[in-house]
């Protein structure tokens, strides 16, 4: 008889909801946790089934599913936590005080998430390579809503034109927002 977890769940039961939870096909991941070889695929999928409607390994698999989910939430903060490494990265955390490069695990988390690449070559010289820093910038001004105030101090160009020629010519014609006889306002 198979040794049971810690959870009352057979060794093989415990990998079936592991690999559940990794492929989302009951199928498959009988397939993955048991000797299937010699077994018909009606077999399989009859007795993924009932493993899926045992209660234990229900259970574990909505845990794993649970704990997936935690891990793969991408939140809003943790955008802009990226946004802000990028935009205010400063080159100078890549060098020790007496000018020598730092290598990959004597960087800082912050400074660490700004490279894009490394590039070792033969006699050793590393060459970091890093995300771009002005679309960093670009995407920060965006969020904290730089570029919308200065979208409103721009003109309009075709009401500006209209505006120029209606004011010039004394022909009586004025913009609607100025027409006192217009009464949507």
């Amino acid at each position: 008889m198979a040794a049971a977890t810690q959870r009352g769940l057979t060794q093989k039961q415990e990998l079936f909801a592991e690999a559940y939870v990794v492929t989302g096909n009951a199928s498959e991941a009988y397939r993955r946790a048991y000797s299937t070889a010699r077994m018909k695929a009606e077999s399989v999928h009859t007795n993924a089934a009932r493993l899926l409607s045992n209660e234990r390994v229900a259970e574990r698999i909505s845990e794993l599913q649970g704990a997936a989910a935690e891990v793969a939430v991408l939140s809003a903060a943790d955008v802009l936590l990226e946004i802000r490494r990028l935009a205010l990265n400063d080159p100078r955390r890549l060098v020790h005080q007496d000018g020598r490069l730092k290598k990959l695990h004597e960087l800082d988390a912050d400074t660490a998430a700004c490279i894009s690449g490394i590039d070792i070559e033969k006699d050793g010289t590393i060459k970091y390579r890093f995300w771009d820093k002005g679309s960093a910038l670009e995407k920060a001004a965006k969020h904290l809503g730089l570029y919308e105030r200065d979208n409103k101090q721009k003109t309009d160009p075709l009401a500006s034109l209209l505006e120029r020629v209606c004011s010039s010519n004394g022909n009586g014609f004025a913009p609607v927002a100025q027409d006192p006889d217009h009464d949507e306002d």
